[in-house]
């Protein structure tokens, strides 16, 4: 009777080889699934239409932007800049009781000086050996919706009554539901000038600091110039203006290395204090009429900090606070009043996708 052949036996090795690439198909099924769980990086701006400043009585659009961004930890890699039309983009603007105020700022309140209502960075300047305390703005919603084609979403703000004010505004991404990663922008000032009317509700004289030119982002240990603009606006008939402020302790000098005074609209300027950290100038403007607005450009040009990256951005200040000095009549008499302090303005270097 006939019998079959034996089959073959699969020897120790043919099944630790079999064994073998079942747990390495495991692993690496295991490691795709994971990846596939992460939302893709975004990266999330805010930005101001028809421009920042503007003068008082112009409708701004408040504009949250959102683009895909390389891979850092807690996210997958996308096509960087590539618009996110999808997900929930939020424009909240930097309040404190209803009232906004610059970023990183607040009200000072309590029965201290200076007044009530007074901007304020911190409860130093709010006279607390008397009671006066700074309270921080919080970040209130003023218009959300999904964002366009562009990765866009904008927010009709009106300026009327607003003159010389400084409000911050931050643009905040929800997306995680639909693959992308939620995300906020960095809060940013928007400038408001006077109006046609010169009306000045907080004061005869208003300044403001911004970044006027170069590179928002830039990478880490990178040389760069930079361009900063300080305003001053007037409200009021005024005599001797002048505004003060510092650069910064890791750019170069003014004079030295492409840090310079580029050029002011109106009046002259120094640097009146070269200590070795910074350079403070002083900027005497000369006499204002209502509704006048001059300002005065300054370069300054250094090397970003080294990061260990990928790791988050690390904003670096170009600027320290800035204030202007002014004089108006009283009752047939010349006082002399100083502006609140300007925020300072910065950049966030930021590693490369």
């Amino acid at each position: 009777m006939p019998t079959s052949a034996p089959r073959p036996r699969k020897t120790a090795s043919a099944l630790l080889a079999v064994a073998t690439s079942m747990m390495f198909t495991l692993v690496l099924a295991g490691v795709h699934e994971a990846r596939a769980t992460q939302p893709i990086c975004t990266n999330v701006s805010t930005s101001f239409s028809p421009s920042n400043p503007v003068s008082a009585g112009t409708t701004v659009g408040v504009t949250g932007t959102v683009t895909q961004a390389g891979a850092v930890n807690g996210c997958s890699g996308g096509s960087a800049g590539t618009p996110v039309p999808v997900g929930t983009m939020t424009e909240e603007e930097n309040k404190v009781n209803g009232v906004g105020v610059p970023c990183g700022h607040g009200i000072c309140t309590g029965v201290g000086g200076p007044p009530d209502g007074s901007v304020c960075s911190n409860s130093s300047e709010c006279n607390p050996s008397a009671g006066g305390h700074c309270v921080k703005a919080t970040l209130t919603d003023i218009g959300s919706g999904t964002p366009d084609g562009n990765g866009q979403q904008v927010v009709s703000f009106d300026t009327t009554g607003l003159d010389n004010q400084i409000i911050g505004f931050e643009s905040s991404y929800v997306g995680n539901a639909d693959g992308f990663k939620n995300n906020n922008s960095p809060c940013v000032d928007l400038v408001i000038g006077p109006g046609g009317g010169g009306s000045c509700p907080n004061g005869e004289a208003s300044i403001s600091a911004i970044k006027a030119a170069g590179n928002g982002t830039p990478p880490p240990n990178d040389s760069e110039c930079w361009t900063f603009r300080i305003t001053v606006n007037a409200c009021d008939t005024l005599s001797g203006v002048s505004a003060q402020g510092g650069t910064n302790g890791w750019t170069n000098k003014i004079g030295v290395g492409g840090s310079q005074i580029l050029t002011a609209t109106k009046g002259t300027y120094a640097v009146r204090n070269n200590n070795k950290r910074n350079d403070v100038i002083l900027w005497n403007i000369g006499g204002m009429t209502p509704g006048e607005s001059e300002y005065m450009d300054v370069q300054v040009c250094g090397t970003t900090a080294k990061l260990n990256c990928p790791t988050d951005p690390l904003t670096e200040y170009l600027t320290g606070p800035w204030s202007t000095t002014y004089g108006h009549l009283v009752n047939g008499v010349t006082v002399y009043d100083k502006s609140d302090y300007t925020g300072r303005v910065s950049i966030d270097t930021t590693c490369p996708n």
